[in-house]
């Protein structure tokens, strides 16, 4: 019965599904995020026990407790959870991949919608300015736009300056994370693919790399929309999000396929959404510097 589950599950779960079907190291491991309230903070200090920050970062809630005027609470939680902890992980990761590649423009994206890319995202930026240098943080998702659920929205962003309105220098506005600043999509347009293939868009992402040590991107899915596609080929790294045990193979090895035949570099993958709580989690995390090192 186990073999056969397993031969009929046509999901990616595992780090060798990914070298496997992707031929793409796994850049990181991030467990599921239940209800604040719900989740375990064993092995937590009392000080760090006691606070989170909000979405913003601009008011504090005692854990255990909801934000019930914001829809989402995955940003910034304190050392020592897994997720956190999964996430610095991932900063080392893309640090060293965007290093070796000379990156400092990186792009997230999925295959198809609801597999945690901005999730994914806003936390690596939140890690990335915890070292210190200058992030920027770009919602460069004009069809269905989800980083104003975790920072305010402003008037005048992405779209209005790809529109000819303005530098977009004046559109970046800076968040309460120390070094996280953001440009959001602004007003939804009607043309988003050719905006966002404009030579503005690329003067953007030219020109943001050199003020910003990071430049982080988030981009609709890559399947059935040509959006990610062309912001691949503009950036200088691209990361796919995998929502682990529920993404079919062959869908993520199309959208992988996509990519590369407009010569998007892909440095690895992200598997989302493991449950933590499971011994298979602990499979995962153990399993990975042993499928790096077979990588390498």
């Amino acid at each position: 019965m186990a073999f056969l589950k397993e031969h009929l599950d046509q999901t990616i779960r595992y780090s060798a599904d990914v070298f496997q079907f992707l031929s793409l190291p796994v850049l990181g491991f991030i467990p599921r995020l239940g209800p604040l309230e719900d989740r375990k903070l064993k092995g937590i200090s009392p000080a760090d026990r006691e606070i989170i920050f909000d979405l913003g970062g601009s008011r504090v809630a005692k854990v255990g407790t909801l934000i019930k005027d914001h829809p989402r609470n995955d940003l910034g939680i304190h050392r020592g959870t897994a997720f956190s902890e999964a996430f610095r992980e991932l900063r080392t990761s893309v640090v060293l991949s965007a290093s070796e590649h000379f990156a400092n423009s990186i792009l997230v994206t999925s295959a198809q919608p609801d597999e945690g890319k901005t999730t994914v995202a806003v936390n690596l930026a939140f890690s990335l300015a915890q070292l210190g240098k200058p992030v920027l943080l770009v919602d460069a998702n004009m069809r269905r736009p989800s980083i104003q659920k975790y920072f305010p929205q402003k008037e005048s962003q992405l779209s209005s300056y790809l529109a000819g309105e303005g530098a977009w220098q004046q559109m970046v506005f800076p968040t309460a994370i120390s070094r996280l600043s953001v440009l959001h999509c602004g007003p939804i347009p009607e043309n988003p693919s050719e905006l966002l293939s404009s030579d503005r868009m690329r003067a953007l992402i030219q020109e943001s790399m050199a003020t910003y040590r990071f430049v982080i991107l988030d981009s609709p899915p890559l399947l059935n929309r040509a959006d990610s596609r062309i912001l691949g080929s503009m950036v200088g790294a691209t990361i796919l999000v995998v929502k682990g045990g529920e993404t079919p193979r062959q869908v993520v090895q199309y959208a992988e396929s996509h990519a590369r035949s407009v010569g998007v570099n892909l440095i690895g993958v992200v598997l989302n959404n493991l449950d933590s709580s499971l011994k298979d989690y602990s499979y995962y995390a153990c399993a990975r510097p042993n499928a790096q090192a077979g990588a390498a």
